[in-house]
């Protein structure tokens, strides 16, 4: 029974990964990226930021619902309407309530860019990044919250507020550091071990990922 469980979270985490790959390639493709002709798979990690920790990582099943659960206890206490969880690229990991008509891959790419340009101005002023960013609307705004490698963002209209939500994040934030500090030491000695459960994907594959159909 063992050996089945864990041969099924293998396999949730290869679709993550190959997820992840196919969101970027809609990405790229919605704000009109072409790749340039030197460009293929094993150069990706080159035009990584420079603060972009190098290990993949890999989210087993356990470990997204449980990070879907909180994501979920955080809607409920802040009063939210969406909660994403994407990374400092831009991909989106997970996300909860009420989607709408709203992409939450454009969401996730934009909020990347925007904590990039806010880090560039804490630079600038003698800090090495802003933990926390919020847009405020009329209608709807929106609160960021950088935890390590990830960014937190939470969708709120007038049924909640920005204190309420700035206090809940900040609660939560600490759990999912613990969570994702777990995830990527599970991920190193994976990755220490050549024992990614993707690590058999050539960089054919990933390329055609990329190209268009």
């Amino acid at each position: 029974m063992v050996r089945v469980n864990v041969t099924h979270e293998l396999r949730r985490s290869i679709y993550w990964n190959f997820e992840i790959v196919r969101t970027e390639s809609l990405r790229r493709q919605s704000i009109g990226w072409t790749a340039p002709p030197d460009f293929s798979a094993s150069s990706i990690q080159s035009i990584e930021p420079a603060d972009m920790p190098n290990t993949p990582i890999v989210i087993l099943e356990a470990q997204f619902h449980h990070i879907k659960a909180l994501l979920a206890r955080l809607r409920l206490d802040s009063a939210a309407r969406l909660v994403v969880l994407v990374d400092k690229d831009g991909q989106q990991i997970a996300v909860h309530g009420d989607l709408g008509d709203l992409d939450t891959t454009s969401l996730a790419s934009l909020a990347a860019g925007n904590v990039a340009a806010t880090g560039g101005m804490a630079k600038l002023i003698g800090e090495n990044e802003f933990p926390t960013l919020s847009h405020e609307g009329e209608k709807e705004s929106i609160h960021i919250c950088v935890i390590g490698r990830v960014l937190l963002l939470v969708v709120f209209d007038d049924r909640s507020s920005l204190g309420l939500v700035k206090l809940r994040s900040k609660q939560l934030s600490h759990e999912l550091a613990k969570v994702f500090n777990a995830i990527e030491q599970d991920s190193a000695a994976a990755c220490a071990n050549s024992s990614l459960p993707f690590s058999g994907i050539t960089d054919e594959e990933i390329d055609s990922l990329f190209s268009p159909a």
